[in-house]
């Protein structure tokens, strides 16, 4: 009986929420700000971060400037591509043939138009044994027994007017048949535009010897925008062998695409998680450094797809360096060793003169800055259990922190069956070798009750351990249902497949109604405080709609989740400060001394009674700054909102600074965006007018300001 009435209670609230979510009159929402710290620990800036995972939705190649598709000239059908992967379409949760320009994340950027021979009867494509290599163990065998030119070729290549190139090719001939003896081969390439391919743009001869070497071209502004075909080619009989090729635009920074430089810097991220994510799990970093010619090509084991290893943790240190965020390694303890985990720190951090440090100096490598956030391997509940694992972090930590004592341990709680009920055991086993725990579970009341028992063991043992979450997505629960019954108002990740786009995450993260939600996510991390430390937010480029940045081939742009972090980029907040709305009974949290007090302030359904569909349609923080008090404040109805702030003695709200979209499912587009942004001045208002589907800050100073 109680589970119907359960049932009942359920329906009932979710028949009446489309009323509430309907046009009505503009609600007054009372808030009442205190000038009570939260924390005593000032709100961290990493709370802002970031996260990379190499060889995971196509995010380094869509960060990284090389225009080509497998460089390497890896035969086309001998490596998996994405989708090939169950772990890949289990995440997508629909099969790979919707994997496709239908699909509402698609653009260029995810395409792999992969190499074609220009005519199949004429030429031939087979990977040299173990001979004429140089990137990895075998080259590109092009073999041709006729004097018609023939070749390769690779379409969907975007060139921009005003723009210059630079190409190279790693190449050479073999000479196969005894009475050649021309030991040489004219050897072309050329860019045809797309959609006339009898325009050709570009054409540059080299002379192939019978050795590989580099020939290498400028390609200058061609005054031309659009795709193009590159092929390459030659007419006399025998063989030709290729190990790589390359085309970036010039105005690359450090091999890294301008565009998104400039993005990362405007939501200045201040810290990038990297390799991954489960990559890291299987990332032997020896293979990754060196010049990138020589690193062998590789499939991403647990995602699938082609990784030319071309930006890995030397060039990812470079991007750190120059958009001016700390770097955060994820260490492979599942597949590695702690003499490796040793080898690496010693590499990114070691004097020039350690055996290390020589082997950087000999990669051509120089080291502006030393790493110091390690976090132990991705979900490691899938090898060990949870107090197994904490004993291997204790080793990796001694290897670790014996060639430098200076970097930070971040050890996980979560990924373990039963993994509350181990993490005062896991503290007790590694809490003297670690600085960071990391708990996936965000919600104010888990995180709140963490917290204390890290007080309670810092405490006792005279550490300063704190909280992170180093991996998190937002929530993908709609306020309301959707006009479109096909889109679900209530959604949870499953493994399931399903035969719509809009029954799945895909769809949802693009949208502005998911970039609210996570902004009430950095709301609950501005009001812990210092105490919670960092989160990444998953992920930074593409990855299906699941990003900050939409990198296609032809423009980067910000997604509506990254207008939000441009949004916060440029705050001022420095403490977070005791903020209810009376309209809810918060939930509360006070440590023994009565010092901390942690509230969760959302405006909750009315009958919604399971905790797991909880949704608010409002989210609100104070934050004390050198100028007075920040009010921030996430509008998720269509409605607007008259809010009245009841603010400590003496303040007053001056400005208003609001980014908003007309429509829950408005979106950013590489042209143009719904998402918008003003700020207004206030003058004597005791209510502030908030626009529906809206993140607000509010700005108050005192009297003597």
């Amino acid at each position: 009986m109680n589970n119907m009435k359960y049932i009942f209670v359920l329906i009932l609230g979710l028949f009446l929420l489309p009323a509430i979510d309907s046009p009505a009159k503009t609600k007054i929402v009372k808030a009442e700000i205190s000038n009570r710290r939260l924390s005593e620990t000032p709100v961290s800036k990493h709370i802002f971060g970031n996260f990379v995972e190499a060889g995971f939705g196509r995010q380094v190649s869509g960060m990284w400037s090389e225009m080509i598709y497998n460089r390497s000239f890896m035969l086309p059908g001998s490596y998996p591509k994405f989708g090939d992967s169950q772990t890949t379409t289990q995440w997508w949760m629909f099969p790979v043939s919707m994997y496709n320009s239908n699909a509402p994340f698609w653009h260029s950027g995810y395409e792999e138009m992969d190499w074609e021979t220009t005519d199949p009867a004429l030429i031939k494509m087979s990977r040299t044994l173990g001979t004429e290599s140089f990137k990895g163990i075998s080259s590109l065998q092009l073999t041709k027994s006729n004097n018609k030119w023939a070749g390769i070729s690779q379409k969907g290549i975007y060139i921009q007017a005003g723009r210059e190139y630079t190409f190279y090719l790693l190449g050479g001939t073999q000479t196969v048949f005894p009475k050649n003896e021309n030991l040489t081969t004219s050897f072309e390439i050329i860019l045809r535009e797309e959609a006339n391919p009898a325009n050709i743009l570009f054409r540059k001869q080299f002379v192939l010897k019978g050795y590989q070497e580099y020939h290498t071209c400028d390609i200058p502004d061609l005054n031309y925008t659009g795709r193009v075909i590159l092929e390459m080619g030659y007419e006399q009989y025998g063989n030709v062998v290729l190990s790589c090729c390359s085309m970036m635009p010039k105005d690359n920074v450090h091999g890294w695409r301008k565009d998104v430089v400039e993005l990362l810097k405007a939501v200045n991220v201040p810290v990038i998680r990297y390799p991954g994510g489960c990559y890291a799990s299987f990332y032997n970093w020896r293979n990754y450094v060196g010049q990138r010619d020589t690193r062998e090509t590789s499939t991403s084991y647990y995602w699938g797809g082609l990784d030319d290893n071309d930006a890995s943790i030397d060039e990812f240190l470079q991007l750190c360096d120059e958009v001016g965020c700390e770097p955060q390694i994820c260490i492979n303890m599942m597949t590695g060793t702690p003499f490796k985990a040793a080898e690496l720190v010693e590499y990114l951090n070691g004097g020039e003169n350690t055996a290390m440090g020589r082997f950087r100096r000999e990669n051509g490598v120089t080291r502006n800055r030393k790493v110091r956030l390690f976090e132990m391997d991705n979900e490691a509940g899938r090898k060990w259990t949870a107090l197994q694992y904490a004993e291997q972090v204790v080793d990796y930590a001694q290897a670790m922190r014996a060639i430098d004592p200076d970097i930070q341990i971040m050890m996980m709680t979560y990924s373990f069956n039963e993994e509350k009920d181990y993490f005062e055991q896991m503290l007790q086993i590694a809490g003297k070798h670690i600085d960071f725990v990391i708990h996936r579970d965000y919600s104010p009341r888990f995180v709140n009750q963490t917290l204390t028992t890290l007080r309670k063991y810092n405490e006792a043992n005279g550490t300063n351990i704190k909280l992170t979450n180093t991996e998190w997505l937002a929530d993908s629960q709609s306020p309301a249902p959707f006009t479109d019954k096909e889109i679900p108002q209530q959604f949870w990740w499953d493994a399931q497949m399903q035969d719509s786009y809009k029954k799945v995450l895909s769809f949802r993260q693009i949208h502005w109604f998911y970039a609210l939600n996570g902004a009430a996510n950095l709301l609950d991390y501005l009001s812990y405080g210092g105490e919670f430390f960092l989160a990444n937010f998953n992920n930074c480029v593409n990855t299906w709609g699941q990003n900050i940045i939409e990198a296609s081939k032809e423009v980067a742009w910000l997604s509506p989740m990254g207008e939000v972090f441009r949004f916060f980029a440029k705050r001022d907040d420095l403490y977070p400060l005791q903020s209810l709305l009376p309209d809810k009974q918060s939930e509360t949290t006070q440590d023994k001394n009565n010092a901390k007090v942690f509230n969760d302030t959302n405006v909750e359904f009315p009958l919604m009674v399971n905790r797991q569909s909880q949704t608010a349609f409002f989210k609100i923080t104070a934050c004390e700054t050198n100028e007075g008090i920040n009010i921030y404040f996430v509008n998720k109805s269509t409605d607007p909102v008259r809010l009245q702030p009841v603010l400590p003695k003496g303040y007053h709200p001056v400005k208003i600074e609001e980014l908003y979209a007309p429509n829950r499912l408005s979106r950013t587009y590489y042209d143009h965006s719904d998402v918008k942004t003003e700020a207004r001045t206030l003058k004597n208002q005791k209510i502030v007018e908030i626009r529906p589907l809206s993140i607000s800050r509010i700005k108050c100073i005192g009297n003597n300001k």
